[in-house]
């Protein structure tokens, strides 16, 4: 007497796995919604925000006159991403972000030299 062996939990999985593909790839509308709306969706979001090849413009506001701070300020301007416009006074600044103008404000408060040598 043969004993029938029940299959396999993974085959089993196989099996709903490949029912499932075939009946997606049948449902045209179900196959939009699977695989051609997630690539359109990927393709706004990309062109929307990785377009930004030009250089952001932001507030800086230093208040040290330290070889550090003209160094920060000379390899923040060498990246090629920001554009620097220097102020004066920090709420200047801080009001050119909030309108928009600039994209954000860096600070370099005095004594940044100091710190950063040890004194």
């Amino acid at each position: 007497m043969s004993r029938h062996r029940p299959p396999s939990r993974w085959a089993a999985v196989w099996a709903m796995v490949v029912a499932d593909v075939m009946r997606t790839t049948r449902d045209r509308t179900g196959l939009f919604f699977v695989v051609v709306l997630p690539v359109v969706i990927m393709v706004i979001i990309g062109a929307t925000f990785g377009a930004n090849s030009g250089s952001l413009p932001m507030a800086v506001v230093v208040a040290d006159d330290s070889p550090q701070a003209t160094e920060l300020l000379d390899a923040l301007v060498a990246t090629g991403s920001v554009t620097v416009e220097r102020y004066d006074d920090l709420d200047d600044a801080r009001r050119d972000v909030r309108t928009g103008a600039k994209v954000g404000v860096l600070e370099i408060p005095s004594g940044f030299g100091a710190v950063l040598s040890g004194d």
